[in-house]
């Protein structure tokens, strides 16, 4: 049967704001995907498309690619490298082209790709990808997979993402100081995009991804993106408010966040129990104190994305389904109701169809690797 897949492995770097993720794995015909090894390494992060500890950053990489090459039995000679959206910009542009009756091939896509790539002007951004909106025939069929179809013209609607400069060549130094080659770049809004919502058969949607210390939008149509946001909170933000305002300390914060339950009011007498990382004491928490701290933050964040799909009013629509992944905001209970409240709109968790990493903080890592396999 005809893959669409590499039969070797591919290698992926996940560039998160907590830790660095390295996964050595490919993809199979069915959709599944095999991972053979993966590594980690938790390092500062980055707010506000900067590095925080960027002299760190390096470290983090090297050794969650070595981890990842212990555990997979391999030597890491190429990558993949997801860039996270903090560091990329979508651009949509259409572009016609008319003759006579024609077969539509690659070569021909390719050059549609080609006339709309007028980038090259620009010195502070590299085009990492270009994918299909639509395409629309002269007939007013529209596609985003239009090989083999007969037509006179075809509109292509394409969204090309650039990258910064400035993170690519970072990243490369730190990777050739490695003897490693950079193979691609896969913008991770992107690869979730294709990855998460490969199995629809009509894609219009919006993607939040909320991590540590970020949360992107992406707005998907077809398999590119007609806009792509990202800011500076995120589940690290929630944690380090309950630090502040319980005087308690990062563990204990991070326990706390876990174990809310934002959908259910507590009585004011009920208490979240953490156990103690120094003695393993129990402390008690007011249920209500604390809930009141979570969801306050994560109603910030659900005023500044709403904010974000408002900047991107012409090209949202009442159609398009919201999904919610990343590990930032998926997991603490009632989080997406407040979001559906604040959109108006019903909110659902998108994560990996993949048995025992069926978890949205997968859903880069693994998105990246599916894309990273496509040939």
């Amino acid at each position: 049967m005809f893959s669409l897949f590499r039969k070797k492995n591919n290698v992926v770097i996940d560039i998160g704001t907590e830790k660095i993720m390295v996964a050595v794995g490919h993809g199979n015909s069915d959709g599944s995907i095999t991972i053979i090894g993966s590594g980690e390494a938790e390092y500062a992060g980055y707010l506000d498309g900067e590095f925080l500890e960027l002299d760190k950053l390096g470290l983090a990489i090297k050794q969650a690619i070595k981890l990842a090459e212990r555990n997979a039995r391999v030597i890491i000679d190429e990558v993949c490298v997801g860039v996270p959206a903090g560091f990329c910009i979508a651009v949509e542009k259409e572009v016609v082209q008319n003759k006579n009756k024609m077969r539509i091939n690659r070569s021909l896509l390719d050059n549609l790709v080609d006339l709309g790539n007028d980038f090259y002007r620009f010195n502070t951004h590299r085009v990492i990808s270009v994918d299909p909106i639509e395409y629309k025939l002269d007939d007013g069929r529209k596609t985003v997979d239009p090989i083999g179809m007969v037509t006179s013209s075809i509109r292509a609607r394409l969204s090309y993402v650039l990258a910064e400069e400035k993170f690519l060549d970072t990243i490369e130094e730190i990777l050739n100081a490695m003897d490693i080659k950079v193979s691609r770049y896969i913008c991770t809004a992107v690869a979730e995009a294709q990855y998460l919502l490969k199995d629809k058969e009509k894609v219009e949607d919006i993607i939040i991804d909320c991590g540590h210390l970020s949360t992107s939008v992406a707005i998907v149509k077809g398999k590119g993106l007609l806009g792509l946001k990202e800011f500076s909170s995120g589940g690290g933000f929630i944690t380090q408010d309950l630090m502040r305002w319980l005087k308690i300390g990062y563990k204990v914060g991070d326990a706390l966040k876990r174990k809310i339950v934002l959908s259910i009011k507590p009585d004011p007498s009920e208490m979240y129990e953490i156990k103690s990382t120094s003695d393993s004491s129990i402390q008690s928490i007011s249920a209500v104190t604390a809930n009141n701290i979570v969801a306050y933050k994560v109603e910030q964040i659900a005023k500044t994305i709403l904010k974000c799909l408002q900047q991107e009013s012409a090209v949202v629509t009442n159609d398009m389904n919201i999904y919610l992944t990343g590990g930032g905001l998926s997991y603490i209970k009632g989080a997406k109701d407040i979001l559906a409240d604040t959109f108006s709109k019903d909110v659902s968790i998108l994560a990996p169809d993949i048995a025992g990493l069926n978890k949205p903080h997968y859903s880069s890592i693994l998105s990246l690797l599916y894309v990273a396999s496509l040939i």
